[in-house]
C-alpha cells in the first residue's frame, strides 16, 4: 500500500499576517468605491475607475494623464519577471500554504458577495423588462437611469476584484509552480482589469453583465475549492472550472 502524503496545515505566521493586511485594505478600497457608487446619484463611472497610481502622480505633479488602467498591468508583468528571475536563479521556493489560506478565504467571500449582487440584480430586472414586454437580457443601463447605481456598485466591485488576482500568479512563482504560468494565464490576468474598465465605461446592465456575473460564480468555486490550500490535495472540480473560467 502507497504511503499516505500528509497535507500540508497552514501555520498563521507573518506571512498570513502581510496576506491578511492586504486582503483587509483592499476590502476597505472596495467599501469606499462600492459606498460612492450606491449613494452619488447619476455618478459619472470613470469617477470611480481612476488609475490610483495615475491618480496619485496627477495629484503630485499637477499634470494630467490619461485614465486608462495600465499601470498596474505593466506593473503586474515586471513583477512576475523579477519573481521568476529571483526563484529560477537562488533555486529557492516557498511554502505559501499561510497566505494562501487567508487570500483564498477572501477571495471566496469576495466571489460570491459579487455574484450575489449580480444575481439579485439580473432577476429584479429581469421581471420588471419581461412584465413591460421587452428582452430581461438585452438592456443597457446609463447615468439617471433606474437601479443604475445598484449596477455600477456591482460593476466596481468586479473591476477593482480583477487586480488583487495578480496574487495567484505572485503565489504560483514562489511555490515554484511555473507550469501553472503560462502564457494564457498571465495574458488573462493583465487584461481583464484594462477590459472591465472598458465594458463598465461604455454601458451595462443585462448581457454586458452577464461575464462578470458567471465568471464570479466560478470563481467562488474555484477558490472555495483550493481552501485551505494543500500539495496533497485532490481538486475534483479544476478541469472542469478552467474552460468556464477563461
Amino acid at each position: 500500500m502507497d504511503a499516505k502524503v500528509p497535507k500540508e496545515k497552514p501555520s498563521f505566521g507573518l506571512a498570513s499576517i502581510l496576506s491578511g493586511l492586504l486582503c483587509t485594505a483592499h476590502a476597505y478600497f472596495l467599501y469606499n468605491r462600492y459606498s460612492l457608487a450606491m449613494s452619488t446619484p447619476a455618478i459619472d463611472p470613470a469617477e470611480l475607475l481612476y488609475d490610483p497610481i495615475i491618480h496619485y502622480a496627477e495629484i503630485r505633479l499637477g499634470l494630467y494623464f490619461p485614465q486608462f488602467p495600465i499601470t498596474l498591468p505593466l506593473l503586474y508583468l515586471a513583477s512576475i519577471y523579477f519573481l521568476t528571475w529571483f526563484v529560477r536563479g537562488t533555486g529557492k521556493t516557498f511554502s505559501m500554504a499561510e497566505p494562501m489560506a487567508v487570500y483564498n478565504l477572501y477571495a471566496t467571500l469576495l466571489s460570491a458577495v459579487m455574484f450575489v449582487l449580480f444575481f439579485q440584480r439580473f432577476w429584479v430586472r429581469g421581471q420588471e423588462e419581461l412584465e413591460r414586454g421587452g428582452n430581461p437580457v438585452l438592456y443597457f443601463l446609463k447615468p439617471g437611469d433606474k437601479d443604475f447605481n445598484l449596477w455600477l456598485g456591482a460593476m466596481i466591485l468586479n473591476y477593482h476584484s480583477k487586480y488583487i488576482e495578480y496574487a495567484d500568479t505572485v503565489f504560483m512563482i514562489l511555490k515554484g509552480n511555473f507550469n501553472q504560468v503560462n502564457d494564457l494565464h498571465v495574458i488573462h490576468h493583465f487584461e481583464m482589469g484594462p477590459i472591465m474598465y472598458i465594458v463598465t465605461l461604455i454601458g451595462f446592465g443585462g448581457s454586458m453583465s452577464l461575464g462578470p456575473m458567471i465568471n464570479s460564480f466560478v470563481h467562488f468555486l474555484m477558490y472555495r475549492e483550493c481552501h485551505p490550500p494543500t500539495h496533497a490535495q485532490i481538486l475534483p472540480l479544476h478541469a472542469p472550472l478552467t474552460l468556464p473560467s477563461l
